[in-house]
């Protein structure tokens, strides 16, 4: 039998009925789950552009009272980068090790740091060295994806001062 011979003899009975049934919900279902893939593929993009402006303001922001930067974000070092300049009171090179935080205007109004973050700020202040948080709070995002404002605050020579366990 041929393919048209087959659907010219298609009658429909129960089971056609319920098969169609279960694909119109499968479809249904299946609509919803992509609709929330995009809202969180659209959420995380956000994230991401939001965090690389932060980036962008906090090293201006470093650069404005004299320091160089390295950005070190893609090592696993703990930071984002490190900013450094000559102290000329104490003659020696002053380091801050700085990570970035950026909040949306609808997040919490809190930021986490990671495990490496965390240990990173604890064996550079062992070090001697200075570890920053500059947050970038309620940063906007406009229609075409362009961010904008956010207000900075600072946490200088931050170090949680905890042990973790082996």
């Amino acid at each position: 039998i041929t393919k048209f011979q087959k659907l010219y003899k298609f009658k429909p009975c129960n089971e056609n009925l319920k098969q169609l049934e279960f694909n119109q919900q499968y479809l249904k279902d299946m609509e919803s789950i992509k609709v929330e893939v995009e809202k969180r593929i659209k959420k995380s993009n956000q994230a991401l552009i939001r965090g690389k402006y932060a980036e962008r303001k906090a090293q201006k922001y470093y650069k404005e009272r004299g320091f160089k930067i390295e950005d070190v974000s893609e090592y696993g070092s703990g930071c984002d980068f490190i900013a450094s300049r000559w102290n000329t009171l104490e003659n020696n090179e002053e380091k801050r090790y700085v990570e970035v935080k950026s909040t949306s205007h609808n997040d919490k109004k809190t930021v986490s740091l990671s495990r490496l973050q965390i240990e990173a700020s604890v064996n550079r202040t062992k070090l001697g060295y200075k570890y920053d948080i500059f947050i970038l709070k309620n940063v906007q995002i406009s229609e075409n994806n362009m961010p904008h404002d956010g207000e900075i605050h600072l946490i200088n020579n931050y170090d949680a001062k905890i042990k973790f366990t082996e």
